[in-house]
């Protein structure tokens, strides 16, 4: 059986082959092909026991790295008994090529909690693929999750020409993250990833830190305990560490006095929902807690409920007066268990 196929327009078709069911491949010979045909012997007889004869052939589009279109063309088999014809299906090419993209700053970088890095790289493409920036795409990843791609212009340094990309704030987590790039155009080819390691540095701090005065407490010649603040305390503490990283705060206390050196009968006091701690000269632990990623300030004074928290307690023997004290907050890092 003889085949002769009319090749699609635009395309240099150069080797090719045919499968069937049962019998071995054949290779089309190079000598086969012609200008904008292809023909061949049947090398293998078709019967219902080896029915059916596939046809690929290998090529190049003529029309350099843009993408081309051809349009579907017809193609018969000849036999001794009659002739038959098929479909040769229209095509679509698309450019193959290297697309290449260096990372040309640092692989490892370390920023505070807060601020972002920015990533640089060069793009790189053949001449002839003639693309330009609008029509790549950037695709970030980080910490293995994939973002929305953004287009090249947008990231591209006019100083430079190069890529430059900054991760969007409270994209990159406490501790160490991995950010990596890749470039595609519209044809599917793809650049191999730059990966950049961020150590993002997070600091324990205070976000509020006011203190105020007690409620006025009339004197009743009797023991008073638990008697709150007034509602302008604030404390408030900011930790952007990696997360479960724990924390403990501390007070310190001088003694109560007047202007003139009197001392109150009292003192302060801290109660949780474990026990209550006097305050005094020494540190005391009054509260611990630990980072939070989606939560990086703690209240510490919306725990001061029903006798909890900070309070003042007297003695029986208190005398009326106005006392001062001067109070010392610290913060301090708790190792992980």
């Amino acid at each position: 059986m003889k085949a002769q196929l009319k090749l699609p327009a635009n395309l240099k078709f150069t080797q090719g082959a045919v499968t069937y069911d049962v019998d071995e491949a054949q290779v089309i010979p190079t000598a086969s092909f012609q200008k904008d045909q292809v023909t061949f012997e049947l090398a293998s007889t078709l019967d219902q026991f080896n029915p059916t004869a596939t046809v690929t052939l290998e090529g190049r589009a003529t029309t350099g790295m843009r993408p081309t279109t051809s349009t579907a063309t017809r193609g018969s088999f000849t036999a001794a008994n009659g002739v038959a014809t098929t479909a040769v299906p229209g095509l679509t090419v698309t450019p193959v090529y290297d697309l290449g993209l260096a990372l040309t700053s640092d692989a490892t970088v370390e920023v505070l909690a807060g601020d972002v890095p920015e990533i640089r790289g060069r793009v790189t493409l053949p001449d002839q693929a003639g693309l330009t920036a609008q029509e790549l795409q950037v695709y970030p990843t980080i910490n293995g999750k994939e973002l929305a791609p953004v287009s090249l212009a947008s990231l591209i340094d006019p100083s430079t020409g190069n890529l430059r990309y900054r991760p969007a704030e409270g994209e990159l987590a406490a501790g160490p993250n991995t950010v990596s790039l890749r470039v595609q155009d519209q044809y599917g080819n793809v650049s191999a990833p730059i990966r950049v390691r961020v150590e993002v540095i997070g600091t324990l701090s205070f976000d509020t830190l006011k203190t105020a005065s007690f409620r006025a407490t009339k004197l009743t010649g009797q023991a008073q305990a638990t008697i709150p603040p007034t509602g302008d305390w604030d404390v408030r503490v900011l930790d952007t560490r990696r997360a479960n990283s724990r924390w403990q705060l501390q007070l310190v206390a001088s003694p109560f006095r007047t202007v003139k050196g009197e001392r109150l009968a009292g003192g302060l006091s801290y109660t949780d929902k474990e026990k209550t701690t006097r305050i005094t000269t020494t540190p005391q632990t009054v509260y611990q807690g630990m980072a939070r990623t989606q939560q990086p300030v703690t209240d510490v004074t919306a725990t001061w409920k029903a006798g909890m928290g900070l309070h003042l307690d007297l003695n029986g023997n208190a005398l009326p007066g106005d006392y001062q004290a001067d109070l010392y907050w610290s913060l301090n890092d708790v190792p992980n268990p």
